[in-house]
């Protein structure tokens, strides 16, 4: 696994190297950092993924997913891993304004209305 692991990455900057870096290849970095457990890198490139825009042209193929909805609902991920709630609950409602019938952002929602139930219990 570490050797594709590695070889996914070095694909992945290299990719910089004829361009900037898109919304879906930090997503994609970011992905592969957060199967690593390396959480806080995973943030930065979720982060950076946000920041870009897609351009359009004439016959461009944009995947919008990429530039709100998967990097926010992976930070509501990390940010939960990291044992920071208030900042995955501010990303899941970020994630529910986009897409709120998402089958994942209603997983979510059922899971910090969990967390909520419990902190008010304890």
């Amino acid at each position: 696994m570490l050797r594709n692991t590695t070889a996914s990455q070095l694909s992945l900057f290299q990719s910089f190297l004829y361009d900037r870096p898109r919304a879906k290849t930090c997503c994609e970095i970011g992905r592969l950092k957060l199967s690593l457990g390396e959480i806080s890198q995973a943030v930065f490139w979720y982060q950076l993924a946000l920041k870009d825009r897609p351009e359009y042209h004439p016959n461009a193929f944009i995947e919008a997913d990429y530039y709100d909805f998967i990097p926010l609902i992976q930070l509501c991920v990390c940010y939960d891993r990291m044992g920071n709630y208030d900042k995955a609950l501010y990303y899941h409602k970020e994630t529910k304004k986009i897409r709120p019938n998402s089958p994942a952002v209603l997983a979510n929602e059922e899971y910090f209305q969990t967390i909520s139930s419990n902190h008010k219990t304890n």
